[in-house]
């Protein structure tokens, strides 16, 4: 997941700083909306890899138990 890359797509804006040696520091600009989308974006990319972790997890049988929690492969009390 490239940060800078999901901002623009957003609609933000990025504009690069400076540069001293090999780090680049940058800046993100946009509006309120934008920043808003930006947020709906990486919550369903973190959803997305909850829900492939959960169904990884049941595929290789940590989940097969009753007792628990496919979410954290731990038991439930």
């Amino acid at each position: 997941m490239d940060l800078l890359e999901i901002a623009r797509q957003s609609g933000m804006t990025v504009v690069l700083d400076a540069r001293i040696g090999q780090i680049e520091y940058q800046s993100v600009y946009g509006s309120v909306n934008s920043l808003k989308k930006l947020i709906e974006t990486i919550v369903a990319l973190v959803s997305d890899d909850v829900t492939d972790a959960i169904h990884v997890s049941g595929e290789t049988g940590f989940c097969d138990d009753a007792t628990a929690d496919c979410t954290t492969n731990r038991r439930l009390q």
